[in-house]
């Protein structure tokens, strides 16, 4: 049986999330997505991407037992199967949810970096 530092040691994305916004929504996380994108890192994942698209408002029913997988089994998350295949291979993310999880995306993603904005 796999133990939690088995699953641990196993536990990293093989999408390549390049960076991560960790500040709030309100804190310039629209200007950040839009200056990443600039910079090359497209699509910028942020939630305003999905106010008038139905396709990509269902990519937030991932997010809907995070907290509890969190709490429980984070090792059981796949973080990948959101940022690559639901939010279109994202290269960057900001806002929420991501600013909500970034310690655990930032572990999953141990490679990528990050950027707070305060307001």
């Amino acid at each position: 049986m796999a133990t939690n530092s088995d699953k641990q040691e196993k536990w990293r994305g093989r999408h390549d999330l390049k960076v991560i916004g960790a500040g709030f929504s309100r804190t310039g996380s629209y200007s950040l997505k839009m200056a990443l994108e600039q910079l090359g890192f497209r699509p910028c994942w942020h939630i305003i991407d999905i106010m008038a698209d139905d396709d990509k408002a269902n990519a937030l029913m991932w997010w809907r037992n995070i907290d509890k997988k969190i709490k429980t089994d984070k090792y059981s998350i796949d973080f990948d199967e959101f940022y690559k295949e639901l939010a279109n291979g994202a290269q960057a993310a900001v806002d929420w949810p991501t600013f909500f999880y970034w310690e655990e995306i930032a572990e999953y993603y141990p490679n990528c970096k990050l950027i707070l904005t305060i307001r």
